[in-house]
């Protein structure tokens, strides 16, 4: 009985791991629509963004009981929220100079980082092996972002705005992780949700997204469904934190730009107007040697 339960456990954890990433990514094929053809201007975007986060936050306070939660966890969840909003800065104005697809893949730097931190901070010990499985479906999401492998070296601007970007998101995993063993999950949504909303509404300070904010309100199906998908996202990856280890949840996320793949081919052949994937031969050989390091990393974290 006890072996039943525990592979249960297994399987609940890792489903709602492979399901989180799966929202995350039909969310960005509708941020980068609504961006791209829509609002023409990202902060714009984020600031109605902000407001999404901002309501969510306030449903929680209003319907979630709030029972013995300390001043110092509620300003932890806060802050977990406003790291997460400095890693979208960083993000979006990591797209303005440099490649969007290059940026992209190196969001997926951001496992490394968070196995890192759980070791250090959170004492979570994985067995060697789990590195290198870890690491191989790391360096698969970030060639499946690619178009080609270039010989020129990486180290660009662009690279360490990525590096800082991830290092705020691995942050936020991190207390995400400590907070849950004492915290609901909800009112760690809630908390973060606040947080990200007060990160974000910084966006309003550029004069560009204040002009574009008109544009960015009539998109505002757009942001409910996207950030509706976010919010089931972000509720599903904190469950599963509660099931199992930060530094095994956290590399499932590398099949997120698999999903992208998918999704971005279907819609290229049905809906070419909304978004086109061109991909020659030699991409496709890329993309499918992807494809297996992040199947085969994956499967050998989640045994």
């Amino acid at each position: 009985m006890f072996a039943y339960c525990s592979l249960v456990m297994v399987q609940t954890w890792l489903l709602l791991a492979l399901l989180s990433p799966a929202l995350y990514a039909i969310a960005n094929v509708i941020d980068k629509f609504a961006v791209s053809k829509r609002v023409q201007n990202c902060f714009a975007y984020l600031t109605m963004i902000s407001a999404a986060w901002f309501l969510a936050a306030l449903a929680t306070f209003i319907f979630v009981p709030w029972n013995d939660v300390t001043i110092s966890q509620i300003l932890l969840g806060i802050v977990a929220g406003l790291s997460y909003s400095g890693g979208y800065y960083v993000y979006f104005y990591s797209l303005t100079f440099e490649e969007a697809s290059r940026v992209v893949s190196l969001i997926f730097l951001s496992p490394i980082i968070v196995v890192g931190f759980a070791a250090l901070f959170l004492g979570e010990l994985l067995p060697i092996w789990k590195y290198g499985a870890i690491l191989l479906a790391v360096v698969g999401a970030i060639l499946i972002g690619l178009e080609k492998i270039e010989i020129k070296p990486m180290m660009r601007k662009g690279f360490w705005l990525m590096m800082v970007s991830c290092f705020f998101w691995a942050t936020t995993n991190v207390i995400n992780k400590y907070m849950i063993e004492s915290l609901s999950f909800w009112n760690m949504f809630g908390l973060q949700a606040l947080g990200l909303s007060l990160g974000l509404s910084f966006s309003l300070l550029s004069k560009d997204a204040r002009k574009h904010l008109s544009m960015a309100f009539k998109c505002w199906h757009f942001i409910l469904v996207s950030e509706g998908l976010n919010f089931a996202g972000v509720l599903i990856f904190l469950y599963a934190l509660t099931l199992t280890d930060l530094s095994l949840v956290s590399p499932i996320g590398a099949v997120q730009p698999l999903y992208l793949l998918f999704l971005t081919i279907f819609i290229s052949i049905f809906k070419p107007q909304i978004l086109k994937e061109v991909i020659n031969r030699e991409t496709l050989v890329l993309k499918v040697v992807s494809v297996l390091m992040i199947v085969v990393g994956t499967f050998l974290v989640a045994m």
